[in-house]
């Protein structure tokens, strides 16, 4: 029977081209895009996981870009207390010249006073803008505290780097001679420059004793400082490295879980074009057959 109500194969043949069309237009998106999950309803379950590794991996982000900065201050903190080493030896090496007898006292002052102003100037020196750690005071002062990894379990906990200041001060701002330019028992070692080692004369060369055990004090404690920082700095990298580790691996996670097959996604495309024509010339087709009853009329 033929109706001129109720084309089934025209229905079908509609229905057939929409169900291409759909099709169609997710194969374009995902090629468009990328990726075969781009919204919860492609996959509620994949799209779920991919989306909270994508979380974990921002704050993940976040965490080495600030320890980037960490690094770059502790970097910068060791080369100074490299540079306070360095010259706390010179200066060590200078007065004890200026123990022996006969030496140009007066000609050894000259190079103390350019050594203690090198101190001087380290001292007052901020390793980054607005940060203090070398004049500062050493009973009141705060340690550093850079956080390293995040661990999201149930409950999220962090593990962190904690940096000892006290190691960096040169000179206590509380004026408790706890600095490590401010020597021991009065010996303040920027207080060498002036006469202080031009004074001393042959028969009073023993005075120069206290001093050189200062800035032999002087020199194990900037090492112990200059050794915190770079353990600091190796300690960051060591959590960069294994952020960058974990990034890449979730990073990898994500693509195997949402992107796209592009060879697979090409053949699809091929194919529900060559879908789409057939679907086409079917309604055209079926729409066709209620003209062909006119025919019985004449």
């Amino acid at each position: 029977m033929t109706s001129i109500n109720t084309n089934v194969a025209a229905i079908s043949a509609l229905r057939n081209l929409q169900n291409v069309n759909s099709a169609l237009e997710t194969t374009n998106e995902r090629i468009a895009s990328g990726k075969a999950v781009n919204k919860a309803s492609d996959n509620p379950s994949l799209w779920a996981v991919a989306t909270k590794l994508e979380s974990h991996n921002s704050s993940d982000k976040a965490l080495r870009d600030s320890l980037a900065t960490g690094k770059a201050l502790m970097g910068t903190v060791s080369a100074m207390m490299t540079a306070v080493v360095d010259d706390l030896e010179e200066l060590q090496s200078l007065v004890t010249s200026a123990r022996q007898t006969g030496a140009d006292r007066a000609a050894i002052q000259k190079e103390v006073d350019a050594v203690v102003l090198r101190l001087e100037s380290l001292a007052a020196t901020q390793p980054m803008d607005g940060v203090t750690l070398f004049t500062d005071d050493p009973t009141g002062n705060n340690d550093l505290t850079y956080v390293t990894s995040l661990n999201h379990g149930a409950t999220v906990t962090a593990g962190t780097i904690t940096v000892a200041t006290d190691d960096f001060v040169l000179v206590d701002s509380g004026g408790n001679n706890n600095g490590i330019l401010d020597g021991t028992a009065g010996n303040l070692i920027t207080g060498l420059d002036g006469t202080t080692v031009s004074a001393i004369t042959d028969a009073t060369v023993g005075n120069l004793d206290a001093w050189i055990a200062a800035i032999d004090t002087a020199i194990a404690a900037a090492t112990d400082g200059a050794q915190t920082a770079g353990s600091a700095v190796t300690a960051m990298e060591s959590a960069e490295n294994y952020l960058n580790t974990i990034i890449d691996a979730r990073t990898a996670a994500v693509g195997e879980l949402v992107d796209a097959n592009m060879e697979e996604e090409s053949t699809k495309l091929r194919a529900l074009q060559t879908q789409q024509q057939l679907a086409v010339e079917a309604l055209s087709i079926a729409n066709t057959q209620s003209a062909s009853i006119l025919g019985l009329f004449r």
